[in-house]
């Protein structure tokens, strides 16, 4: 649980999370917790790995690549939880509210091709997973959601190196590339656990 919460620490955009936040997270890590939007990535995907018993940092470690930035200032990896993807291109926004109101006038063009949230869930090919964009863009749902997927991928692949590719794509050779965007991504966050960095693997 220690280095969990310490990998949660690392990944954020805070150098140390309120200690409020932490404490709350070890008492009751299925408890929705109040953080600011820099966070929420990285708490429900801890908290989904944990509910869902996924290898460690592994949703946390999707969320860093497909939602992440380089903040310099800080030196860290930023999730963000109002990102879209829009056939291939990237939107950042300061709400959840302008995200939303994007995804409604994209969608009103006819575009369907829309990634969305924490763990950036594709409207098109997951139409059934949200009832409507406020829960899509709800860390909490968006977070589970992906974590129930990665699941079921799993189970029908026997390991999490391949149901991590899968969850990407279907195809070998762009399943791959994600694979090593995801150890690349871990392995740079790992760097700020030195002492028992060489203990600690994605797969």
């Amino acid at each position: 649980m220690l280095r969990k919460i310490l990998f949660l620490l690392v990944i954020s955009l805070v150098i140390v999370h309120p200690l409020k936040a932490q404490k709350e997270y070890e008492v009751n890590a299925s408890r929705p917790l109040q953080a600011d939007a820099s966070e929420v990535c990285s708490l429900a995907a801890a908290r989904m790995e944990e509910k869902y018993a996924i290898k460690d940092h592994l949703l946390q470690t999707i969320s860093s690549v497909e939602t992440g930035l380089w903040n310099y200032e800080k030196e860290q990896f930023v999730s963000w939880p109002w990102t879209i993807n829009v056939n291939g291109r990237g939107y950042r926004f300061d709400t959840k509210e302008e995200a939303i109101a994007k995804v409604e006038e994209l969608q009103a063009k006819g575009i369907k091709s829309i990634d969305v949230g924490c763990m950036q869930i594709s409207l098109k090919y997951h139409k059934n997973a949200f009832a409507n964009l406020d829960d899509a863009f709800d860390p909490d749902k968006n977070v589970e959601y992906s974590a129930k997927f990665l699941t079921k991928l799993y189970k029908n692949r026997g390991s999490w190196q391949k149901a991590a590719m899968a969850y990407h794509s279907k195809v070998p050779s762009r399943g791959l590339r994600y694979k090593n965007k995801l150890v690349s991504r871990f392995e740079q966050i790992n760097v700020a656990l030195a002492d028992n960095a060489q203990d600690v693997s994605l797969f």
